[in-house]
């Protein structure tokens, strides 16, 4: 669970991953609110989240969003269905079982959870993790899309996917009705500037950003080793800590007591008269 720590926290030695405390978890888990505020919006990412808006609910049929693994797909995702409200609703796939038909052969789409838009009539739906759908699988989701009449059953069907989903887009187009655009945005790696930027963003979200601890050598290594994927910069920040402090728990918490960020004050008209007087 990613939890900002504070000084107090640190003074009574959590045992809370220490990953998680700096900011640094390589995989998001907890709620859409905790982790919104570690969303760092780069111009790419905002764009990219723009974009996605104006194409969701609109006539675009198939969008595939596309990137490499810790690229920021998910928490893209996670992002765009916050900044919705209440617009889209959690609920999985249920696939009725037919006489003398097992389901083994639809295990990766069946009680797959998906995210559906309330009110949208007919309503789009998001699916994460697309690339591991068989063939099968696939042609089942985008078919179910439209009624034997033709007429549409979903708006827009958002497949959140790895790379390897681009070698499938001539299967994908036979299943889908002629002239059938299929919509793709990718999600670009950071650069080494926007690497730092994204290092103190989270670290600052954590509670640890009195200073940032790494040299430029540093960040250059780190951006080199994770090709400027979000999900990697984390893990190899975290190695760095570790080489920088020793890989003792206590002497990297004792080190992480000096990159705390100041606790602010109760008495902020007390310290705003203070200044005063001292002018």
């Amino acid at each position: 669970m990613i939890a900002q720590l504070t000084c107090r926290l640190l003074a009574k030695r959590s045992h809370a991953p220490l990953p998680a405390l700096l900011g640094l978890e390589t995989e998001d888990h907890g709620s859409q609110r905790s982790l919104n505020r570690y969303f760092f919006a780069s111009p790419l990412t905002t764009q990219r989240l723009a974009i996605l808006n104006n194409m969701v609910g609109g006539s675009s049929l198939v969008i595939v969003v596309i990137g490499e693994r810790g690229s920021g797909k998910t928490t893209l995702m996670n992002r765009f269905l916050y900044d919705a409200g209440n617009r889209w609703q959690a609920g999985r796939i249920r696939l009725k079982r037919r006489t003398k038909c097992r389901l083994d052969p639809w295990r990766n789409l069946n009680n797959r959870m998906v995210y559906l838009s309330r009110n949208d009539t007919p309503p789009s739906v998001i699916v994460d993790d697309a690339h591991q759908l068989s063939p099968s699988e696939l042609r089942l989701l985008l078919q179910s899309a439209f009624a034997p009449d033709g007429r549409r059953k979903l708006q827009s069907i958002v497949l959140f996917a790895e790379p390897e989903m681009r070698r499938r887009f001539a299967e994908i187009a036979q299943w889908l009705p002629p002239k059938t655009v299929i919509e793709k945005i990718f999600v670009a790696a950071l650069t080494e500037k926007q690497t730092k930027a994204y290092l103190e963003h989270r670290m600052k979200v954590a509670g640890f950003l009195k200073r940032l601890p790494f040299s430029a050598d540093q960040i250059r290594a780190i951006h080199q080793a994770s090709r400027g994927l979000p999900g990697w910069i984390n893990g190899e920040a975290f190695m760095q800590l570790k080489r920088i402090c020793g890989v003792n728990r206590n002497e990297l918490t004792n080190a992480l007591k000096r990159w705390c960020m100041p606790k602010a004050s109760r008495f902020k008209w007390f310290d705003k008269v203070y200044a005063l007087t001292r002018d």
